[in-house]
């Protein structure tokens, strides 16, 4: 376990040595909220950033379209989780087959739920804001979702795994709220008909960070954004 730690540091070392325009790192410490890529916050004599591992399910497309983003709402006043550039101006580094980036570092709290009426009151703020700034966005996205937007999929999708996973230990837990959940689909798409706009794609709890009054500052997590 101590040598798969070692050469673990070894390897964040190694790639930490293309962001030497950020200051020597100082300490490298996980971050767990996140489900999908690794994260850690690296602490430096210059500043603090996020570094991450980015899952092997998205493409490095991804780093086009969160730069772009992140960019315009920089304009627009907002905060956001900006992609860092290395010393030779990319936006990510690749090591054999893993690939990483680092992000501005953004001081917050993050929650698996929502614990308040005043945190989901600022929450749904912070979403709208963010959506509002992205009207005016020209854009087109480099990294697609598959399926993204599109109900019909997610809910053939839903009732094939129900259908197919009828043995599952959990599945009297989980059968009644599919069923719920389909029938609300239902009903909420029976002549569905929208104007496709800039969204997140993820904006889940954990996907917004919250000063000490549970105030959202941001949205982060630019991984889905598309235009559904």
């Amino acid at each position: 376990m101590q040598e798969q730690h070692a050469e673990q540091a070894k390897s964040l070392l190694t790639v930490l040595a293309n962001y030497q325009n950020l200051g020597t790192p100082k300490t490298i410490v996980p971050i767990t909220m996140g489900l999908i890529n690794k994260t850690y916050l690296v602490t430096c004599d210059a500043e603090n950033f996020i570094l991450q591992e980015l899952s092997s399910i998205f493409t490095t497309a991804v780093m086009d379209d969160a730069w772009a983003v992140s960019s315009h709402l920089e304009q627009k006043g907002l905060r956001a989780p900006t992609l860092l550039h290395t010393d030779k101006g990319q936006l990510f580094v690749t090591t054999g087959a893993k690939v990483f980036r680092a992000l501005k570092y953004i001081e917050g709290k993050s929650y698996h739920a929502v614990t308040s009426p005043t945190m989901a009151h600022t929450a749904a703020l912070a979403l709208a804001t963010f959506h509002e700034a992205l009207i005016d966005f020209d854009y087109e996205y480099r990294s697609t979702r598959r399926h993204g937007g599109d109900y019909a999929f997610h809910q053939e999708n839903l009732i094939a795994a129900l259908r197919n996973h009828a043995d599952h230990d959990y599945f009297k837990r989980i059968e009644p709220l599919a069923t719920s959940m389909i029938t609300a689909m239902t009903n909420l798409t029976r002549g569905f008909s929208t104007t496709p706009r800039h969204a997140h794609g993820d904006p889940k709890i954990s996907n917004l960070l919250f000063n000490d009054d549970n105030q959202a500052i941001c949205l982060v997590d630019f991984d889905t954004l598309g235009k559904t």
